[in-house]
């Protein structure tokens, strides 16, 4: 394995540990949930309009990356698949003790939107992530964006091998919006949104060289209903 491609699965692994790791204290949408098979039965929440179900729609652009996509319960060929979760928890940063609402939406492995964002109704900047030459994740930001699809490709160099080095992360220019937030005892019970701006990978550009930045645009609009 090369060291560009090791960065990559490195990479994956720390999103999917994460994934696991927020899934073992939040709520899971299953197979049996509420929400309608044909992504009907809406209404409003907090004087909102709602699907009435969890979802994620996300439209990415870029060079590596171009998708118009859904990932949820009436959106998925194979519900087993889906893990939908939210869990609400403190943090500590520069500006003291904050409370942050960590999302997952996944479809197997092959896609991933993971958030984490101030538990207040409003729009916020993500953070920058921090990384290594080879791509390895060494700092990620409180506030942040990470989107991992399994079809991402980027031939940098021509040689026919994917040269991409990070999953998408936001960056200052990523930009979360909550427009409604339901919250009882400690968790989340509702949360709708929208997601806009631009957001960066890192590629492989050679041995000696620092890995170069592709961007690509984001617009997105999600709902988390709990259980």
């Amino acid at each position: 394995m090369s060291d560009r491609n090791h960065s990559l699965f490195t990479s994956k692994t720390f999103l999917l540990l994460a994934a696991v790791l927020l899934f073992a204290s939040c709520s899971k949408n299953e197979d049996d949930s509420a929400a309608p098979s044909g992504g009907g039965g809406g209404g409003t929440t907090g004087g909102q309009p709602t699907l009435g179900y969890s979802y994620i729609h996300i439209d990415v652009q870029g060079p590596a990356l171009s998708v118009f996509d859904t990932i949820s319960l009436p959106a998925v060929v194979d519900p087993g698949q889906l893990l939908i979760s939210g869990a609400m928890f403190e943090t500590t940063t520069p500006e003291g003790v904050q409370q942050v609402i960590g999302l997952v939406y996944a479809y197997g492995f092959d896609k991933t939107v993971e958030m984490s964002i101030p538990a207040e109704i409003g729009s916020n900047a993500m953070g920058s992530f921090t990384t290594t030459s080879t791509g390895v994740i060494t700092e990620t930001p409180t506030f942040m964006l990470n989107i991992d699809y399994a079809e991402a490709f980027y031939d940098n160099d021509g040689d026919l091998d994917n040269d991409i080095l990070t999953n998408l992360l936001s960056t200052a220019n990523t930009a979360v919006t909550v427009t409604d937030l339901e919250v009882s005892n400690g968790a989340v019970d509702f949360l709708k949104g929208s997601i806009s701006g631009t957001m960066e990978m890192k590629v492989f550009v050679d041995p000696v060289s620092e890995p170069a930045i592709i961007t690509h645009t984001i617009t997105g609009t999600f709902e988390y209903h709990a259980l």
